[in-house]
């Protein structure tokens, strides 16, 4: 571990005013985070997912037509279109020179916690099939058989 004891910074090169540190990291923060888009990647993980329900049967039929995993699809759907106009209002804000505020804090959370929610959808719809481990099967040139179907390659 490193400490720094009696560290001067020159006036000049100080940001901010003095003691006013978490502030200004903060305000910098906002401006940093204003740039990820989430709602982009993770509409096509749930087209992805979508076409791969259409191919797990059930005893019912496609996977798609199961009320539950529509109602789970459809609210996740709900949740990554609002987060895409939350993104579109921060970047709206950046183009007007305006702070976005903690708007971009909270669109990094909810992208986080929507790409768990896609990843955990996608197990679902895979069912065991997701489990299988067959690292292999990825590699260009090693034409490795697949177990299980082609889309259910992790």
């Amino acid at each position: 571990q490193v400490f720094f004891d009696n560290v001067r910074v020159p006036q000049k090169n100080r940001v901010g005013a003095e003691n006013d540190g978490w502030t200004v990291a903060k305000y910098l923060l906002t401006f940093e985070r204003g740039g990820q888009e989430y709602a982009p990647g993770l509409n096509v993980m749930l087209e992805k997912i979508r076409l791969m329900a259409e191919k797990q049967q059930t005893a019912f039929g496609p996977l798609t037509q199961d009320p539950v995993w529509q109602h789970k699809f459809a609210a996740l759907e709900a949740d990554v279109l609002a987060l895409e106009f939350t993104e579109m209002r921060i970047k709206s804000a950046l183009s007007a020179g305006k702070d976005p505020g903690a708007l971009s804090s909270m669109s990094k959370i909810l992208g986080t916690e929507l790409l768990q929610n896609v990843t955990e959808l996608r197990i679902e719809t895979l069912g065991s099939q997701s489990v299988i481990w067959q690292p292999q099967a990825l590699v260009p040139g090693q034409e490795q058989p697949v177990i299980g179907p082609e889309y259910a390659l992790t």
